[in-house]
């Protein structure tokens, strides 16, 4: 598995990342309707522009893809400067998706440790990341060291939806996984 930084070539295929991932991962969690409105072109355009200006978009962040050894993106995470939840920490990973026929290999263990190492090099010391709180897969970031910090609902996704924020209150653990 190659984890490289994301180019404008990639908008595609995380597309099709996120299209697959959200469709397989919250049935139940997000409106079924709105699962079946994910466009992939809408999506491929959409990341084509964050991809070419991401310091315009995103100042600070870092986005990566997981490339498996076909040359296929299987899966990509993004993070930067934390979007100021009030909360105590300075960065955050804004998200993470992996195929999941890709899942449990340790490729979101790579993704996410390299973009915490990215946010260590910027001089960020912690990081949370925003998960559906009903998402199935929360436990690999407790197996990575985070500690849900707070819950939240948000009106998204034409849903009501609870939401919790898992912290790393020290983001050099990351790197010693």
């Amino acid at each position: 598995m190659i984890i490289r930084e994301a180019k404008t070539e990639d908008a595609a295929p995380i597309a099709r990342v996120i299209v697959d991932t959200w469709r397989s991962t919250y049935v139940g969690i997000v409106p079924q309707h709105y699962l079946d409105s994910l466009s992939f072109k809408l999506l491929t355009d959409r990341w084509q522009g964050r991809l070419a200006d991401t310091d315009k978009i995103w100042p600070g962040w870092s986005i990566f893809v997981a490339e498996n050894d076909t040359g296929k993106v299987v899966g990509f995470a993004g993070g930067g400067p934390s979007q100021d939840h009030g909360l105590d920490f300075t960065a955050e990973l804004g998200f993470i998706y992996l195929l999941k026929s890709c899942q449990r290999q340790g490729t979101g263990r790579l993704l996410l440790t390299t973009v915490a190492l990215k946010l260590k090099e910027q001089g960020h010391n912690n990081m949370l990341v925003w998960v559906f709180s009903a998402n199935p897969n929360r436990a690999f970031y407790e197996a990575l060291g985070a500690h849900a910090v707070v819950e939240r609902y948000i009106d998204k996704y034409e849903g009501h939806l609870a939401e919790t924020a898992y912290g790393w209150p020290d983001i050099g653990v990351l790197s010693r996984i």
